[in-house]
């Protein structure tokens, strides 16, 4: 899940460090000349020896490209070309070399590297880069779950327009929230927006992540609008709940307290792991509020992924919106192309077919089983966010199928539904 807006002028990508990790200690520079189809890292690690890079679809090794390298005792320099088997585990060598490493050096407490690869090896051992946001971790070569230091980040991402924050007004939408101590947690808040008596316009989104657990947790959020009924006041309706600690999005509708099924149609702004600040080109801004003169006011969902169950940990999730009321000459728009969230999207075992969307799908991790929609990490979303201008009419596009329909066609006679920590069904 992702959104932006992408220009046709750019030939390449140029990133300075990026770090890979909460501390710093890896520093990831990246620049990718999409004439030639390559791609070439710097690395700054702060290790001695050897550093191991890896490009992985999820964080785990099953399906990670990875090259180690480094500087021996003697100062002399060597490079691997690996990747990651089907099952988790230590990573085995490629049967042909592919990433080539320029430079290699050592002080007393860094390693420097400098290696290239070409997006599309036409190797099946190695990872194409592409549009998807892909997990980047540096490590050691031994497999370590939990202290590798992976970061979720999209390659391929176009350069951000030029952009003072200081020119434009702040808006904060912040959640803070002790993560219930679940697989998967949708919370959901109410937030009042800024009082407006004119029309602004937005010019940039980015999200607000502070620590280490915010980073690590949150998987993606969506700011959603709220829409009062036709026969109900906005602020008799939302107001009451604009500094409720918020709660569970699916519970049971007797357990919920918040007017959840009023801000389920419209977005505002969905950021997901790999999403970088939005900025608007220097001409084109996006209208708030919809309605001038009356209060508006906002959901925000967030999807907290906890596989390891950790209790207590308590973070902050939020959203920094900047806006403008010096109007721009273009509106733009949000897009949505997706397919129903629902065991209607069903992918069969061991697939690796891709529908309109560019969803991809790879489920070879799952062992054998059909993986279907559902909205834990373990399940299968296929959602796009486009921004785009100008601005008409149309906010989305989707497919559905109707259970039984669904189901006939493909076979299935009986169908249960196990937890996602059980690998679906």
């Amino acid at each position: 899940m992702r959104g932006t807006i992408l220009r046709n002028d750019k030939f390449s990508v140029k990133v300075q460090n990026e770090p890979i990790d909460p501390q710093g200690n890896y520093l990831l520079s990246w620049d990718v000349d999409l004439e030639k189809g390559l791609v070439t890292f710097d690395v700054e690690a702060v290790t001695t020896g050897y550093v191991g890079f890896g490009i992985s679809p999820n964080g785990g090794m099953a399906g990670a490209d990875i090259f180690i390298a480094g500087v021996d005792d003697n100062g002399a320099s060597y490079a691997f070309d690996m990747h990651g088997g089907a099952e988790n585990g230590p990573p085995i060598p490629d049967t042909q070399s592919d990433w080539n490493l320029l430079e290699a050096s050592e002080d007393e407490t860094k390693t420097y590297l400098k290696f290239s690869r070409l997006l599309n090896t036409c190797d099946d051992e190695d990872y194409v880069i592409s549009n998807d946001t892909v997990r980047i971790y540096l490590d050691d070569v031994a497999y370590h779950e939990r202290n590798r230091a992976p970061q979720s980040l999209n390659l391929l991402m176009p350069d951000e327009a030029d952009f003072n924050p200081e020119e434009y007004i702040k808006w904060d939408v912040m959640s803070e929230v002790t993560m219930p101590k679940a697989d998967t947690t949708y919370w959901c808040s109410v937030h009042k927006g800024p009082e407006l008596n004119a029309t602004h316009h937005v010019i940039s989104f980015e999200a607000v992540l502070d620590d280490a657990f915010a980073l690590e947790h949150t998987h993606h959020f969506i700011i959603f609008k709220c829409v009062a009924p036709a026969d109900q006041n906005a602020d008799d309706l939302f107001r009451p709940f604009v500094n409720h600690p918020g709660e569970n999005c699916y519970a049971p509708s007797d357990e919920q307290e918040l007017p959840v099924n009023n801000c389920l149609q419209h977005y505002l702004f969905v950021w997901s792991k790999g999403g970088k600040r939005t900025v608007f080109p220097a001409d084109v801004g996006y209208p708030i509020p919809d309605e001038v003169g009356v209060n508006n006011y906002y959901m925000m969902e967030v999807h907290y992924d906890n596989p390891q169950l950790e209790e207590n940990r308590r973070f902050t999730t939020g959203a920094r919106i900047m806006y403008t009321e010096k109007l721009r000459n273009i509106e733009a728009a949000m897009l949505t192309v997706a397919h129903q969230v629902h065991v209607t999207l069903t992918v069969p075992p061991n697939q690796t077919d891709y529908v309109v969307a560019e969803c991809t799908y790879n489920n070879i991790w799952n062992k054998g089983k059909i993986v279907v929609g559902g909205i834990s990490t373990r399940e299968e979303m296929c959602m796009a966010f486009l921004w785009y201008y100008p601005k008409i009419d149309f906010e989305y596009c989707g497919s559905r199928y109707t259970t039984a329909q669904h189901f006939q066609e493909l076979g299935i006679a009986n169908y249960t539904r196990s937890s996602p920590e059980d690998g679906g069904i």
